[in-house]
């Protein structure tokens, strides 16, 4: 997740030697699957969503990958699948609005 947003925040080289032009924080969001209904498998985990969040916005908890730069905008996260979360209890969008709920507040 973020190895992906990093990409997007701050632009990288192309196979033919053109750069790809960083976005705007507030123009990334991390896009996943809500859960098993929606990807059978390979959904992410909350904490690690949290720590992307984290990571992205304020360079904390961050893994082996770490941006150059906080992206205090960092658009959040998304999921194409909403229907999916309500059919497995809302196991992906009550945590995530929690945990963007705690980062807006700051």
């Amino acid at each position: 997740m973020v190895a992906a947003s990093r990409m997007l925040t701050e632009g990288f080289e192309l196979a033919d030697g053109s750069q790809f032009l960083p976005l705007r924080d507030d123009q990334v969001a991390i896009g996943l699957p809500s859960g098993p209904s929606s990807a059978n498998s390979g959904q992410a985990p909350i904490a690690n969503i949290e720590a992307a969040l984290d990571c992205m916005i304020s360079l904390n908890r961050c893994g082996t990958v770490v941006p150059t730069k906080t992206s205090p905008n960092f658009g959040g996260v998304m999921t194409w699948s909403i229907n999916w979360d309500q059919h497995d209890g809302f196991n992906f969008s009550v945590p995530v609005k929690a945990k963007l709920d705690q980062l807006n507040a700051r």
